[in-house]
């Protein structure tokens, strides 16, 4: 198996963000089943990434952002609007060196059954 195959089954997203050249220099294959859209159409047009993301969670997005470019590293748990759902990600980065190029490596993974079992607890309460 090689890395594209075991990046393309992966539920994880991976992507590698590049602060010199401000974009996106990697976006694992998973993308497409969570937006639809290639990880090269997302690469070439971020704000078809910005258009899915909650309103609402933009300001946590930009402060996980700004931690990982302060101290390194950066969380936020987020939704995205995709097809009239919902879906809930947490998205980490962490910021790193590779080959000269200072980027962002970071990841996202699925949340909902997470954010589901939350919101049943708070009920409960």
């Amino acid at each position: 198996m090689d890395l594209q195959q075991l990046l393309s089954n992966l539920d994880e997203i991976i992507w590698v963000y590049d602060l010199d050249s401000n974009e996106i220099t990697f976006l694992s294959p998973s993308i497409r089943q969570v937006t639809g859209h290639t990880p090269s159409e997302l690469c070439s047009n971020l704000e078809l990434l910005q258009d899915i993301i909650s309103i609402d969670d933009l300001p946590m997005l930009r402060k996980a952002w700004a931690n990982c470019l302060l101290y390194g590293r950066g969380e936020v748990d987020l939704r995205l609007n995709v097809d009239t759902q919902t879906r809930w990600y947490q998205l980490k980065g962490k910021k790193a060196e590779i080959d000269g190029h200072s980027v962002i490596l970071g990841s996202a993974h699925d949340i909902r059954l997470q954010k589901g079992a939350e919101s049943a607890l708070a009920q409960l309460s």
